[in-house]
């Protein structure tokens, strides 16, 4: 269960653009070991030991490791040893934040060292790197714990950090490539995922998104998987699946009205949806709460 949850909020979204969560379960509780994978990139800070699979490669984690997710990697914890609880500190962050225009102090550049050959999903306690980067996720965690004056800003100067040093250490010599996209096509973009958002449980279809962005199809699919790690189609059925995980553990309606009201048209394409995301079916999973 997650005990503690803050948030930045987006400008002009519906979503945050950066959250942090505490997480706690017990190890006498049933734990949610299912399959997963986000639009965010996550960041998580563990107190546990356990048994994780990203992508398919087994990975023994420890209190004290570090994982990094770009969007959309596949990743469950398998199990939890030693009978400890699950304990863990996790920052997510849309790309969003790290590209879109108004935010001055990021550079989309800072996306690309999430797809270098040499990217690492564990960073284990002991490794110097881990120890910088655990740093600043405590600096984080107070910040948002204080709340002192301007602390949002304080957050996102500790998040920055994180961003240069994990580029430093993947790429230590090259200068950054630059973004694939320029300003103009950037804010293109953060209109087109505001459009989305705004029209989430609506029809939408992939013309509809490019013109209200001002793009071609084609262009526009390109820079929105290269700037966000994702294809369109798979951000708009993740963050569907999330409205549905909302309403299966917060709410009584039945499954097929759930479909409906997160754009899905039929309860087939819902269940396809949600076991491809989760790889539970959507009356496993709410039975698993």
């Amino acid at each position: 269960m997650i005990a503690k949850e803050y948030m930045i909020p987006g400008p002009g979204t519906l979503t945050s653009q950066l959250r942090m969560t505490e997480v706690l379960t017990l190890h006498k509780d049933k734990v949610l070991l299912y399959e997963h994978h986000h639009t965010e990139i996550e960041i998580g800070l563990y107190d546990s030991y356990g048994e994780y699979s990203i992508d398919g490669i087994i990975y023994h984690f420890q209190p004290g490791d570090i994982f990094i997710f770009p969007s959309n990697t596949d990743h469950r914890i398998l199990k939890l040893e030693r009978s400890s609880d699950l304990k863990v500190l996790n920052i997510f962050l849309e790309p969003t934040l790290i590209w879109s225009p108004g935010n001055g102090m990021f550079n989309p550049r800072y996306l690309n060292v999430f797809t270098r050959p040499e990217f690492n999903y564990h960073l284990p306690v002991g490794d110097p790197f881990n120890t910088q980067l655990t740093a600043q996720l405590l600096d984080i965690r107070k910040e948002f714990c204080d709340r002192l004056p301007e602390y949002e800003p304080m957050v996102k100067v500790h998040l920055l950090a994180i961003l240069i040093e994990i580029t430093r250490h993947y790429n230590p010599q090259e200068q950054l490539a630059a973004s694939p996209a320029n300003e103009e096509n950037l804010v293109c973009l953060e209109h087109a995922i505001q459009y989305i958002m705004t029209n989430l449980t609506s029809s939408l279809t992939l013309n509809d998104i490019a013109r209200h962005a001002g793009l071609s199809r084609t262009y526009f699919s390109t820079i929105f998987k290269k700037m966000n790690g994702i294809s369109v189609w798979d951000f708009i059925t993740i963050k569907r699946i999330d409205l549905a995980i909302h309403y299966l553990t917060q709410t009584s309606k039945d499954i097929t009205e759930i479909a409906g009201l997160c754009g899905f048209n039929s309860t087939t394409n819902f269940n396809y949806a949600f076991k491809k995301i989760t790889s539970l079916s959507p009356g496993v999973y709410r039975k698993s709460i």
